[in-house]
């Protein structure tokens, strides 16, 4: 047995071209180099998930990108192989055309940690339960938490993989837990820091498969072409620096200097005293309210800006958000806007700027932020309309909300 001929992708996008299908293992490093890069690469992100964790930035990045390589773990099932009879895997020796087809391989996933937790190889200085929740979180990428059946029993488990595809998921996961995880005893992580982070995991789940899964930049590969694991995870991390930059998904940099009014919206005459004083009153430490009440025209827009520049700069914000009552009077913020807001950002960035109401695209000057590259997947489903779970490919799961500019304008959304 071979745990590179268990196949993850099968859907080529020129079959004359290259591979005809993509080993699970090359797919799953995918997702956990897009994962590191994303960590390493995203500020906000990054500083975040630490805060939620009460961990250093370093073990939050270890420890993510390894659950996130291990999110397809129950592709091993030998029903999931099945669903492309052509790839079937020789060691199972069955018919795939004979075995059942309908299998949802997030349950499957999480099934085998709540059989045999021992292989996940995960810190065993910390409680089942909070890996657990990790586990559902990253087995969950498709947009949902998955929902194991109900006997769980291993009799169960070896139905689905077979004896030889829990064999393979083990062997797996030996191995990347050898090539991304080392040893990390002095870990500790609290319970209550646990579920508002699984749902941040989830989240970096769905974005960094939809990103692994795509050809325009992870390109289907032989097995035989990379002489080990690590030679082959080398090869993911490059791809997805490309991936990352590509796909715009980055806050854009922001510019570190402080600004004058001059240079932030262009020449004025005079700052008004209110302006003035937003130039220079002392950012507070922590989060915080200004309230700026003035006569209509006498600046107060340039005022706000002012002050978002400053706690940008400060490292305080990643981006401006602005609310407005009507269609009228934000399509006349935006014109007020449209230049000045680069100056947030350093000069060779590309930041995106979106507006949220019904009619945005008749404004003449709106460019949308949308990501590139977002090609739908079939479902590897024989039977969708007997299949509860269809396999919904990651691509076709979320391509069209993450191409969405609007997610940009939520309130919740930085960057």
């Amino acid at each position: 047995m071979n745990i590179l001929d268990f196949w993850g992708k099968a859907q080529p996008r020129d079959p004359d071209k290259g591979s005809e299908w993509h080993p699970l293992v090359f797919h799953c490093l995918d997702v956990a180099a897009v994962g590191e890069v994303l960590i390493n690469r995203h500020h906000g992100l990054r500083t975040h998930l630490a805060h939620m964790m009460k961990l250093s930035e370093k073990e939050v990045r270890l420890i993510f990108r390894y659950l996130l390589c291990l999110h397809d773990v129950g592709k091993f099932a030998k029903k999931f192989q099945a669903k492309v009879p052509k790839y079937f895997p020789d060691c199972f020796k069955d018919d795939p055309r004979r075995l059942a087809h309908i299998y949802d391989h997030g349950a499957g996933g999480l099934r085998l940690f709540d059989t045999d937790k021992a292989s996940f190889n995960l810190p065993n200085n910390i409680h089942s339960d909070i890996w657990r929740m990790f586990t559902s979180a990253v087995t969950g990428h498709h947009g949902a938490p998955p929902a194991p059946l109900m006997d769980e029993t291993l009799v169960t488990l070896k139905i689905d993989f077979g004896k030889l595809g829990i064999e393979a998921a083990q062997e797996f996961m030996k191995q990347v837990h050898e090539l991304l995880l080392p040893p990390m005893k002095s870990l500790q992580i609290e319970l209550d820091h646990v579920p508002q982070a699984s749902f941040a995991l989830a989240g970096l789940a769905v974005l960094t498969d939809w990103i692994g899964s795509n050809q325009n930049w992870f390109h289907y590969q032989n097995a035989d072409d990379f002489e080990d694991l690590e030679a082959y995870w080398n090869h993911a991390q490059e791809n997805a620096v490309q991936a990352v930059e590509d796909a715009g998904i980055l806050p854009a940099c922001i510019q570190r200097d402080r600004l004058p009014y001059d240079a932030l919206i262009g020449a004025m005459v005079n700052p008004s005293p209110m302006q003035t004083w937003t130039e220079k009153v002392e950012i507070p430490k922590g989060p915080s309210l200004f309230m700026i009440e003035d006569e209509t025209g006498s600046g107060k827009t340039e005022a706000a800006l002012m002050l978002a520049h400053r706690l940008m700069a400060a490292g305080r914000a990643d981006g401006l958000y602005i609310a407005l009552p009507t269609m009228a009077t934000a399509n006349a913020m935006f014109n007020r806007l449209e230049a000045a807001y680069l100056k947030l950002f350093t000069q060779n960035s590309k930041p995106s700027i979106a507006m949220a109401h019904g009619a945005r695209d008749l404004h003449r000057g709106f460019q949308s932020a949308v990501l590139r590259g977002a090609s739908n997947e079939d479902s590897y489903s024989i039977n969708v309309g007997q299949d509860k779970d269809s396999e919904v490919t990651a691509s076709s799961a979320c391509a069209a909300w993450i191409a969405d500019d609007r997610r940009r304008c939520s309130p919740h959304t930085r960057g």
